[in-house]
């Protein structure tokens, strides 16, 4: 009997070891994911102020229709990763509060991936951001204001280039500063063509009978 006693008494303070252990290592587990959820959180702010300055690089530039649905495809795909790390994350911080830290970990890697991805889209958006064309052809310009195309084949009689030039001089002027612009970039030929004609016709058209 005094045995069976011992082996009791020894068996219930191995459990009562192991139970610590189990604690112990779980609360570590615990203070461990907090850590982690924390870094994240820093993580989510840092990348959300770096959205932010990337939509201000594309405030008042143009592109082409081409680069501008490419733009605007890696906006979405952006505010999609941000919405799934924003879902995740709270998701994390319930999982904490409920020790499930196995669950955790798993949530824990795919927001890892997510910000991976972030990295990419705003690596790709840095790119698209550099390609702003500082000119455009003549029927790129009466596109950008507006004009059908029935009337953008009519170019050639309207005032596009010299619109609110109401003298010889300022006329001159204007003609003078897109000639700096179109002629020593050595691109868009076409539109510089439109320009010299549009200045001759003006000029043609006023000249005393």
């Amino acid at each position: 009997m005094q045995i069976f006693i011992i082996y009791l008494v020894v068996f219930m303070l191995i459990m009562g070891v192991i139970c610590a252990v189990i604690v112990a290592v779980s609360a570590t587990s615990v203070r461990k994911a907090i850590d982690q959820y924390n870094d994240l959180i820093t993580e989510e702010k840092t990348m959300l102020v770096t959205a932010d300055e990337i939509e201000n690089d594309f405030i008042g530039k143009s592109y082409d229709k081409e680069t501008y649905g490419k733009i605007k495809e890696k906006f979405k795909e952006l505010d999609d990763c941000i919405d799934e790390i924003s879902e995740r994350l709270i998701s994390m911080k319930r999982l904490i509060e409920k020790k499930n830290i196995k669950r955790f970990k798993f949530k824990y890697n795919q927001v890892l991936q997510n910000f991976e991805q972030f990295n990419k889209i705003a690596e790709k958006l840095d790119g698209l951001q550099k390609e702003e064309k500082s000119t455009f052809t003549y029927d790129e310009i009466m596109e950008k204001c507006g004009y059908p195309e029935e009337k953008r084949l009519q170019r050639q009689a309207q005032n596009i280039f010299f619109n609110g030039c109401s003298t010889k001089s300022e006329l001159d002027v204007r003609y003078e500063n897109l000639k700096k612009i179109y002629e020593s970039s050595g691109r868009d030929r076409d539109t510089y063509k439109q320009i010299q004609m549009e200045y001759k016709n003006i000029v043609n058209k006023n000249k005393p009978e």
